[in-house]
């Protein structure tokens, strides 16, 4: 099992392989007699299974940890960094297939598909979606699998405006009760010149994030993407390899382990 694990950190897990383990661990679990409902199976004690591990689930995990290194550590010479990321300084909320260089680097590309999903649980637990970046995020899609600016302003209008509008979360563009801010307040608190077309199209957007998300509109238990993947509590969380990571997101919010 620790060559397993020491490997998900470096290639990407196949399917058919990832339920072969999980087939290996439920009856290393089982032993002879015992019967083990299916649906129990994977699901943490807490929450009336059995605890046993989800091989597919710790992959995800393996390979998020490589962003969050990223992330925290910054190094100018990490080239697999620079080819996931997309750049240094890059904004955890626009991480994704768009901005990598993934071009005959099937790891890379794995890894970043990966986080992209675990991007997507997050956005989904509570209300984490209020505090997510609206623009340039790979996770929030428009028409056509477009990012949300290009469906709404095309490329050219959103460059002129993209300084104002690139760090806007959900909860800066919507109003205590889910609804859009008017269109005078938007343009007057980002200092943009939004027109009515641009208006209904990001209007109708939103609601379909608020209720794809499945969201109430409170934002006091959201929580922010880069806030929980990088905060560090020590020296030693900096450079640990993922475990206590793995650890924070099994028993958190419920991220995680809603995975199927």
């Amino acid at each position: 099992m620790s060559q397993t694990i020491y490997l998900l950190g470096v290639l990407p897990l196949h399917q058919d392989s990832a339920n072969e383990i999980n087939g290996l661990l439920v009856n290393f679990v089982r032993g002879r007699d015992r019967v083990i409902e299916g649906q129990r199976q994977l699901l943490e004690a807490a929450l009336g299974g059995y605890g046993i591990l989800d091989i597919k689930i710790m992959d995800i995990c393996m390979k998020c940890t490589w962003v969050r290194r990223w992330l925290i550590e910054q190094r100018y010479t990490d080239y697999p960094m620079l080819q996931a990321l997309g750049g240094r300084d890059i904004n955890v909320n626009q991480i994704g297939l768009d901005t990598a260089d993934i071009i005959g680097k099937p790891v890379i590309e794995y890894i970043v598909k990966c986080w992209i999903r675990f991007a997507g649980e997050f956005y989904s637990a509570g209300n984490n979606i209020w505090r997510a970046r609206v623009f340039e995020n790979q996770v929030i899609r428009g028409e056509g699998n477009d990012n949300i600016e290009i469906s709404i302003f095309g490329r050219r209008r959103y460059n002129i405006m993209r300084e104002q509008l690139k760090d806007a979360r959900l909860e800066d563009l919507m109003d205590e009760e889910g609804e859009t801010l008017d269109l005078v307040v938007i343009n007057r608190k980002f200092g943009t010149n939004i027109n009515w077309a641009e208006y209904f199209r990001m209007r109708t957007m939103l609601v379909e994030i608020r209720e794809g998300f499945l969201i109430a509109p409170d934002s006091e238990d959201a929580q922010d993407l880069g806030d929980y993947v990088c905060t560090v509590v020590g020296k030693e969380d900096a450079e640990n390899t993922g475990s206590s990571w793995w650890d924070k997101g099994q028993n958190s919010t419920g991220i995680i382990i809603q995975w199927k």
